[in-house]
């Protein structure tokens, strides 16, 4: 197959992949839109793998986040927006792109080097590119593929016992068997791929089996359950209005709002995030103006609040939160948002930004994660609160669920996305929260879309976008253990598990001993600093000394022992952190990895690219 087929067989995947989400939603195609970039790579190069992955993630990541473009051009405040915003947009999709490329690279090689088989190596390959976007500088685990089948009822129930993950696993597994019986028909000399056939028909059926069991077991619990009425208010305050604009007036309306829907009488009245104007001294009593609200109300209310907070003198933290208030205007509980939004709520290598964009550095609202997750225990409790962006982290909301909480609470503030397909991808992410932990959520976006989600993922109540809106509905209160609540995301560290041992046996078989070595040191140092620093350090690190290491080819014996020293010492990480010292271990681990990885890079014979 020739290089312009397999670009234009990836092309045609990445546009089918955009088309299964919001808007045009054609979530069927998401059984087989993977098949022609998965006929491209069998056969590939390895440096063809490299460029096919990035191609799909590109056009792909460029068709589902088109909105980014918007809000980076209207709120950055930027001198020709457009153009930066275009020019930004365009580099993130190009290190987007260079997350999965090195995913599909690893499948190229599997495939046709180790001679895996396509329909088990794909869905592997794909769940650790999940895994990666998932963990890296904070995450951006947008659309991931599972989420397509959020219009079927009965398919979208299997999130329950493996999270979106398992979702996106089978669909791929799926689309790789086709891919296979393509490549039959195609070169009509391999053998015939029944066992990937009968296992992909399997999986359908027990797919949408266990759906049509579940959703009557759930209805049922759902019919003797407690219930709760929750009023939610949608102030749809402009995010310049919120920056800039009179604070009272906004008070104001959000006041009027409330006393719409607590004549209701609801349990519960629901603010979305950072909906009360200015910043609050976590120090300091609560202001007065708030209480007075509460009170008039007579209801009580959870609001979105920012904090800031002072350790020592002149250092500041601020926090985005979440804070139950009585009736009679008592502070009963707080939670506080722990997955900032990059770059918007807070800046990787903010250092460097403030060199190149100081002005725009200085825009974003510098918040800073609260490190601890909680509960709000006192009535109309126990529920968990995930504030905005946290709705898109399944082991997040596991988490919560897990302290034994009976309802989910979403407050979001929607109006950085604009009138794109982003807000309604928000929310469908957000209702497979409700069906990985059999949880009511309610749900208040400052501009929309405000919702009551059941615990089958039906949006039960919902309200336009960009509209003054108020309603009241009754969820309830519904405890059901599933099986992704006991195992967690144990699907994608397996996948990154034997994703490490097809690097191993790679290098092993390309290097021999040596490179076996350099190969078992290098994941020993990645891991290290994954669990001490942080996944977006460990990843990098992994991803820049592997790019250097993997073509050295001619190793000195002073090279050797250094490298195999470094190796040793790093493994023994959970030692020093159990002893104590894991942070500067770590430190130390990442200072000495650069140099070692150079001097390894030294060793090319040839100029380094990327990659062979």
């Amino acid at each position: 197959m020739k290089l312009y087929q397999r670009l234009a067989l990836t092309a045609a995947s990445a546009l089918m992949i955009v088309a299964i989400f919001p808007r045009i939603e054609a979530y069927p195609l998401a059984w087989v839109a993977l098949v022609p970039a998965l006929v491209a790579i069998k056969g590939a190069t390895a440096k063809q793998a490299f460029w096919l992955g990035f191609l799909l993630n590109f056009i792909h990541k460029a068709g589902s986040n088109y909105w980014l473009v918007f809000t980076i051009s209207y709120y950055g405040e930027f001198p020709h927006p457009y153009l930066v915003a275009v020019t930004v947009f365009i580099l993130l999709l190009g290190a987007l792109g260079f997350l999965i490329a090195w995913p599909w690279y690893l499948l190229g090689r599997a495939v046709n080097e180790l001679k895996v088989p396509l329909f088990l190596a794909a869905p592997v390959a794909w769940v650790l590119w999940e895994l990666i976007i998932t963990v890296f500088l904070g995450g951006f685990p947008w659309v991931l593929y599972g989420y397509s089948q959020y219009p079927d009822l009965y398919a979208r129930q299997f999130t329950e016992v493996l999270s979106v993950y398992g979702l996106s696993f089978f669909l791929v597994m799926v689309n790789a068997a086709l891919a296979e019986s393509v490549l039959y028909f195609m070169r009509n000399r391999q053998r015939f791929p029944t066992v990937p056939l009968i296992a992909s028909v399997l999986i359908v059926v027990g797919i949408y089996a266990y759906g049509f069991i579940r959703v009557p077991q759930i209805r049922q619990a759902m019919a003797g359950q407690q219930e709760l009425k929750v009023g939610v208010v949608q102030g749809n305050i402009d995010q310049f209005d919120k920056r800039r604009g009179d604070r009272r007036s906004i008070m104001n309306k959000y006041k009027r709002l409330s006393l719409q829907a607590a004549a209701n009488e609801p349990d519960l009245i629901i603010w979305p995030e950072t909906s009360v104007p200015g910043k609050q001294n976590q120090d300091k009593p609560p202001r007065a103006s708030v209480v007075s609200l509460v009170q008039d109300v007579g209801v009580p209310m959870l609001l979105g609040v920012s904090v800031k907070y002072y350790p020592v003198r002149n250092v500041r933290f601020n926090y985005n939160s979440a804070k139950l208030y009585s009736a009679d205007g008592k502070l009963l509980g707080t939670c506080y948002k722990n997955h900032m939004v990059p770059f918007g709520e807070w800046v990787p290598m903010r250092e460097w930004l403030e060199v190149v964009a100081p002005e725009q550095s200085k825009r974003t609202m510098g918040y800073s994660p609260r490190g601890k997750f909680n509960i709000i225990e006192p009535a109309p409790g126990p529920f968990a609160v995930i504030i905005c962006y946290e709705a898109i982290y399944p082991a997040t909301n596991r988490r919560l669920a897990n302290m034994g909480v009976d309802y989910i609470i979403n407050i979001t503030n929607d109006a950085w996305f604009g009138d794109t397909s982003a807000p309604r991808q928000h929310l469908k992410m957000t209702a497979y929260r409700a069906i990985e932990n059999r949880r009511w959520i309610a749900r208040a976006a400052n501009t929309g879309i405000s919702a009551v989600i059941d615990p089958l993922g039906n949006v039960i109540t919902m309200t336009p976008y960009r509209v003054d809106a108020r309603f009241t509905d009754t969820i309830g209160r519904l405890r059901i253990r599933t099986p992704y609540q006991v195992v967690g995301n144990v699907l994608p560290c397996i996948c990154g598990i034997l994703s490490l041992l097809a690097v191993v046996v790679l290098a092993y078989r390309s290097w021999r001993f040596w490179g076996f070595i350099s190969a078992l040191g290098l994941a020993g140092a990645g891991l290290a600093i994954y669990f001490a620093l942080g996944p977006s350090q460990g990843i990098l690190v992994l991803g820049v000394g592997f790019l250097l290491v993997q073509r050295a080819r001619h190793l000195d014996r002073g090279r050797i022992r250094t490298w195999i020293a470094f190796s040793a010492v790093a493994l023994l990480w959970p030692f020093f952190g159990w002893m104590g010292w894991g942070i500067p271990f770590a430190l130390a681990v990442l200072v000495l990895e650069v140099p070692l990885a150079l001097l390894l890079g030294l060793l090319i014979r040839r100029n380094l690219s990327l990659p062979v």
